[in-house]
């Protein structure tokens, strides 16, 4: 399931995308940091944050609710395995998955500590956070 590309304009089931979330989770590079963790020499690591936002107290009345955001790090996800990188240099950090893969200031500021140690010359990171808004003019456009 983990290598089937994800249709972007039909997104999996929620029960389906949070299995397959959990399962690349539990492949990649996770949090507490080790020491063997930062100093491993890897040519290729991606960080890929899911944030959810229930409410927000400067916008009292309007939902700030991402419901997109696990589905575009899911398409991230895919996106970096097929442009190379291994499944176990991916860190993502999403809501629901336990206290290590929350998406909080300290397990992201730790993450990218991670994402940046032992960098040389040539080596590829990639990070992403964030979610997509389709407009109609926009699907219109990708058909």
């Amino acid at each position: 399931m983990l290598n089937e590309p994800v249709d972007v304009l039909d997104p999996p089931a929620p029960m389906d995308l949070l299995e397959e979330l959990d399962a690349a989770i539990q492949m990649g590079d996770n949090l507490p940091n080790s020491l063997a963790s930062l100093e491993a020499r890897v040519q290729r690591r991606a960080l890929v944050v899911a944030i959810q936002y229930d409410c927000d107290s400067r916008n009292i009345g309007q939902s700030l609710y991402l419901p997109n955001s696990m589905v575009d790090a899911l398409r991230v996800y895919h996106m970096l395995l097929s442009c190379g990188y291994q499944a176990q240099n991916i860190r993502i950090l999403a809501p629901y998955f336990g206290l290590d893969c929350d998406p909080t200031k300290p397990n992201i500021v730790n993450s990218l500590e991670w994402l940046v140690s032992n960098v040389e010359t040539g080596d590829n990171r990639y990070f992403h956070s964030g979610t997509v808004k389709r407009t109609k003019s926009h699907l219109r456009r990708v058909k």
